[in-house]
């Protein structure tokens, strides 16, 4: 049976999801309508023979196609309509949209449920990696003990181009600007938020979770520093923006955070705009799998391959229901709050006499036990940057405490720099 099928949202992932359907040769799918804000711009494909609308609502509601693919993002105004008007009307929605099921996923899900359609999500997480399907159908009965990875292939990216061509911060930003990775407004990317959707979503399948922004802490990379970037790589270490999610006694600890990765860790050696998603599963062992997780066409991959399932009558579970969750057994899970870390601390200051005397009395007061220490810049009473290796620390007040102290402190020039290791 052919499966109608209709597109709003014509940028860069929608034009190429448009240009491969046309190029396909496949009986169960039909095209019956477009939806854009403007007709005549040049994009890779030719609609200039297909029923376009403006509106996108006004194309479900005079289409009725089976199949919505939304392209367009956001979770609010236009978009949060079509979903609720696809879902009130019995279409299946496939969509690249992680911010509306992050943010409204729960209330929309129920809403699938009670209507029995579908919601298929894969390009909404990492990109071109069939994640959402290995978590779904292969490590569906597997006990995970917690999921990370790699997975906003833009920061990522930022991050090479300032490790590899030593470029600093804003110059990468606006290569990946120059280069479609990053938005002309990049602040999803850049301060975690993208990341934080995704591992909400990647949450919600793994653990049958469905948590909110506001249970993530939430640190992106506009404060990494080419400084940060080279001291790392001469300390045998590369910075990474990873995100996790890890089962502990006090349910579900979630964290986006600029990382310092040791080169035996399986996330050192992705580059530019790859994502990586590493599964620490009971019975599988550690999986590790990398692909693609920015551009037009490697996201229209995922799109597609959601397109052709429905269109073959695979059955898609919603996210809340698409793994068997074994029972967990509280007495092996770790307490996050005794985890610890190594820590890496980046001072800015004058090159003075006294200065280290005194970052010495604050992390003796503050039971910070420093493992080792460099210095970039060696110019007299000129700022100079102090890099800090600490022995494994707990997150905690102490550390908390002696950062705030540095930032208040008239010898320290910029707020001070925590990364943790790996």
């Amino acid at each position: 049976m052919t499966k109608k099928i209709a597109i709003a949202g014509l940028g860069t992932v929608g034009s190429h999801v448009l240009n491969m359907l046309q190029h396909m040769q496949h009986d169960n799918i039909e095209i019956v309508a477009i939806s854009a804000r403007t007709k005549n711009k040049d994009r890779l494909c030719d609609i200039s023979n297909m029923a376009f609308y403006d509106n996108p609502l006004r194309m479900l509601q005079e289409k009725k196609p089976d199949i919505l693919v939304e392209l367009i993002g956001g979770s609010d105004g236009i978009v949060e309509d079509i979903w609720h008007h696809a879902l009130d009307n019995n279409i299946n929605i496939i969509t690249a949209n992680k911010a509306i099921l992050a943010e409204k996923g729960k209330s929309l899900i129920k809403k699938a449920r009670d209507n029995h359609v579908m919601i298929a999500y894969e390009a909404a997480v990492a990109g071109a990696i069939p994640i959402i399907k290995i978590l779904r159908e292969a490590l569906s009965g597997t006990y995970v003990n917690g999921i990370s990875g790699i997975l906003n292939g833009t920061c990522n990216y930022i991050l090479s181009q300032m490790r590899l061509y030593k470029q600093d911060f804003v110059t990468a930003l606006k290569q990946a600007q120059n280069a479609g990775y990053a938005e002309s407004d990049p602040t999803f990317d850049i301060d975690g938020i993208d990341a934080a959707h995704k591992l909400l979503l990647l949450t919600a399948i793994t653990f049958g979770e469905f948590l909110t922004i506001d249970d993530i802490e939430c640190d992106g990379i506009r404060h990494i520093d080419l400084v940060d970037i080279i001291v790392a790589e001469n300390l045998g270490y590369r910075i990474k923006l990873i995100g996790s999610a890890q089962r502990s006694h006090h349910g579900i600890k979630l964290r986006i955070s600029p990382y310092l990765v040791p080169k035996d860790h399986a996330l050192y050696h992705i580059e530019n705009a790859i994502n990586a998603v590493v599964i620490d599963g009971k019975e599988s062992g550690p999986i590790s799998i990398t692909g693609y997780g920015a551009g037009g066409s490697e996201t229209a991959s995922s799109v597609i391959a959601d397109i052709v399932n429905i269109a073959l009558g695979n059955t898609h579970i919603d996210i809340l229901g698409s793994r068997l969750q074994p029972k967990i057994d509280q007495k092996n899970l770790p307490d996050f709050n005794n985890l610890s870390y190594e820590y890496y601390i980046r001072v800015t200051c004058y090159d003075k006499i006294g200065v280290m005397a005194q970052l010495a009395q604050i992390f003796q007061q503050h039971h910070i036990s420093i493992k080792s220490m460099t210095q970039y810049g060696d110019e007299k009473d000129k700022p100079v940057d102090l890099e800090f290796i600490t022995h494994e620390l707990d997150h905690n007040n102490d550390l908390k405490q002696a950062i705030d102290v540095m930032n208040n402190c008239d010898i320290v020039l910029k707020p001070v720099i925590l990364l943790p290791i790996l």
